[in-house]
């Protein structure tokens, strides 16, 4: 849905041009990518939206705090970084261009263009390219033949700024030609009117300031750099005049426009109030006008899409356009422009003469004056081994059914080959070694697709949400994530290797202490819970299950951190390696069961035995019976890790997380099937599901039914817990009852 805040709005992750001629040859591919393991994490307070970029021995990231950090690839430690101010604002959405002296330049959202040395981050120059608060650089920048490219529009869509590209001297910044893609004044009676007076508008016309046809995205290049291929997108609170929502053809040396071709109508201001069919009308201010455009109202009058509205309102100008591309591809026959729109089509047109080679409506255009917001295509597409790869967002209203949010069309033809649900995406598609990767604005992790057949490979865990793509260089993988302000970052994985038996024992000495950790949280609840309904307790339960009244659980953990201090002295690039978080993982997963099955406040949950003897006797059971499957199921993945790790079939996070719910000998079953079964039957068979157990089960209809809900809960807190202590990314929404249904968020 549209969102109130015009700076999340204007949102675009956008990067420069990405083909397979391009792609980084490293050895991650669709056999042992679900194997990556983390290498490092650099965290921020703030998002990175943009592809980092690894050169000059370094790996450059840029963030919506306004900095640019220059990093080791090895470890993530900062060889240096430079602010450019702009962190108040957004900061810097797109990525850092290295030039062919190996200098790194940028612009930033208070539309500044920075060059500085790559090496140490030195000044080279920096020039002021649009008004600060109304014009930003979105994009990453783009250079060919000593000229840089800047491309601009509006910081956000109250007002919108007038789109342009600028070509710049890459050695000095001095300016070399600026293309502007909309008038600079129309007539609000008629948008297809350029004028300089209002007298040029008929009756009760005013000419006023053209607004639109932002360049958000990264522009490309033919081979030789002798021509831009440039694409312009709509501004929301302003109709779409001019180029906007136009795919280009420049000539890089003049900016003359050598063809383009606009793929959606242009707007007038009003729509008939009277008449939603009748499409768009101009404005007439003067009461006594017969009409005012070529398109009067038959019925009704024309209504100001946005008077008296604020950015939260539904109405809104459909704001289509292109957020991203385009990218040149040669195919049969000659070279084709592939771009995605907001609009909901993807384009390929001929690059001789800008005529549409053929498009593929993912979903139909939506009816004026509804509102594209976000729009379809948002996040840039990739093109590789004769496909096309792209993350889908949604419109504003989002339609129903929504398409699947990750697809792959046919680079020929456009026809669809496969398609896959990520939910909805503003992702930059990363592509290496028949590899496809991409986020998801739905939740903090990024996934591995094989590019072929659409098959999902693995999911890797991160802080945040990602759409940032993804890049393999060197035999490892980097990714930045966050999205605007607070938590954000970038994260470099690496294919894992056999852990020797130093890192063995170091994985099984963790993993056994988290369990133990575990099993003395579980107790001391038990504890708790029973003395609550005794009515033994001085305080709460509440109070009681944290305070560790016999200090077991402290000794327990005390443990941990000591036994890591001994056996972990050569940790290994995979599993369980810091003892606080195994601690604090451990605790939370017992804390975090009991309360999914008895609620948020155990003190009004748990019944006292004086007043309700027999299903107080059942929540103390099954709260005894839930520890005891918790246990088992830890001591099974314990005991399964132990085994392949020694015999070296597991390598690897993958290999980590396969043995969650492993049960050769049938324990798990027993502790968590049959005898669970056994304790609800005897100690609840008079108990009210309901108020016996308020949690996430309260709605089970019967014994049987309770059971299996309690199994899907101990199944997802062990599951999630195992994820964060291990750093696996064993997906738990679907491993706790089968399903991907949001049971085990």
């Amino acid at each position: 849905m549209r969102s109130s805040n015009p700076l999340l709005r204007s949102l675009l992750v956008t990067l420069a041009t990405f083909t397979l001629a391009t792609a980084a040859r490293a050895h991650i591919d669709v056999e042992n990518v679900a194997d990556l393991a983390l290498k490092w994490d650099f965290p921020l307070e703030a998002g990175v939206t943009a592809t980092p970029v690894l050169a000059n021995g370094l790996l450059y990231a840029s963030s919506w705090d306004g900095f640019v950090y220059a990093l080791d690839p090895n470890d993530g430690s900062v060889v240096w970084s430079f602010d450019t101010g702009s962190g108040l604002i957004i900061g810097l959405p797109g990525s850092v261009m290295v030039d062919p002296n190996g200098n790194v330049c940028f612009g930033d959202s208070f539309a500044h263009v920075w060059c500085r040395n790559g090496l140490d981050g030195s000044p080279i120059w920096d020039k002021s390219v649009g008004t600060v608060l109304v014009d930003a650089i979105w994009s990453g920048l783009a250079t060919a033949n000593g000229r840089l490219f800047v491309s601009v529009a509006s910081l956000q869509d109250v007002p919108c700024t007038n789109g342009r590209l600028l070509a710049l001297d890459l050695a000095t910044g001095d300016p070399l030609w600026t293309l502007q893609t909309v008038p600079d004044k129309i007539c609000d009676t008629d948008t297809s009117v350029e004028c300089s007076l209002d007298s040029e508008c008929g009756v009760g016309g005013s000419c006023i300031d053209g607004q639109g046809a932002g360049v958000t995205a990264t522009v490309s290049f033919d081979p030789t750099g002798g021509f831009v291929y440039m694409n312009t997108v709509g501004c929301f609170t302003f109709p779409s005049i001019g180029d906007s929502e136009t795919i280009f053809k420049i000539d890089a040396a003049t900016g003359a426009v050598v063809w383009k071709t606009r793929v959606n109508d242009p707007e007038q201001f009003g729509y008939c109030d009277g008449d939603p069919n009748a499409g768009e009308c101009g404005l007439c201010t003067d009461p006594n006008a017969v009409s005012c455009s070529a398109t009067p109202c038959a019925i009704g009058t024309c209504k100001n899409k946005c008077d008296g509205c604020d950015l939260g309102s539904s109405s809104a100008y459909h704001d289509f356009g292109f957020l991203n591309g385009p990218i040149p591809v040669d195919i049969t026959g000659g070279t084709i422009l592939v771009s995605g729109s907001k609009d909901g089509t993807l384009y390929a047109l001929n690059e001789p003469n800008g005529s549409i080679a053929w498009t593929n409506s993912v979903l139909p255009l939506p009816v004026t004056p509804d509102f594209a917001g976000f729009g379809l295509f948002n996040g840039p597409i990739t093109v590789a081994e004769g496909r096309v790869h792209a993350a889908l967002y949604e419109f504003a209203p989002p339609t129903e059914p929504e398409p699947d949010h990750l697809q792959a069309f046919d680079v020929e033809t456009g026809a669809t080959l496969w398609t896959d649900d990520i939910g909805p995406s503003w992702s930059g598609i990363g592509f290496n070694d028949g590899v496809v990767y991409a986020g998801t604005n739905d939740s903090a992790e990024f996934f591995a697709y094989d590019a072929a057949n659409g098959t999902r490979l693995a999911a890797f865990a991160l802080p945040a949400t990602t759409v940032s793509r993804a890049i393999v260089e060197d035999e490892s993988l980097y990714i930045g994530y966050g999205i605007f302000g607070g938590v954000g970052g970038v994260r470099a994985y690496t294919p894992s290797s056999p852990a020797n038996k130093d890192q063995q024992k170091c994985i099984n000495t963790l993993n056994g202490n988290f369990a133990k950790v575990a099993k003395a949280q579980g107790k001391d609840i038990c504890k708790c819970i029973k003395d609550g309904a005794k009515e033994k307790l001085i305080g709460t339960i509440e109070d009681c299950i944290t305070a560790d009244t016999a200090g077991k659980v402290a000794k327990a953990k005390q443990k941990t951190v000591d036994k890591a201090g001994s056996d972990c002295t050569d940790p290994p690039d995979f599993g369980a390696t810091n003892p606080t978080t195994v601690n604090q993982v451990a605790m939370a997963k017992e804390l975090d069961l009991i309360h999914e099955v008895f609620g948020s406040d155990l003190d009004a949950a748990i019944l006292l035995e004086a007043t309700s003897k027999d299903a107080s006797k059942c929540q103390q059971s099954a709260a005894k019976q839930l520890k005891k499957c918790q246990d088992t199921k830890l001591k099974e993945f314990n005991a399964c890790k132990k085994a392949g790790l020694k015999d070296g079939s597991i390598f690897s996070p993958a290999g980590l997380a396969a043995c969650m719910g492993q049960d050769p000998k049938g324990k798990i079953i027993k502790a968590c099937d049959t005898k669970l079964s056994d304790t609800l039957g005897k100690k609840c068979g008079s108990a009210v599901i309901a108020t016996t157990f308020p949690g996430g089960c309260s709605g089970s209809g019967n014994l049987t039914i309770l059971g299996q809900c309690l199994d899907r809960l101990v199944e997802c807190r062990v599951c999630l817990g195992l994820n964060a202590a291990d750093a696996l990314n064993r997906p738990c929404d679907a491993f706790d009852d089968g399903l991907t249904n949001g049971s085990c968020p």
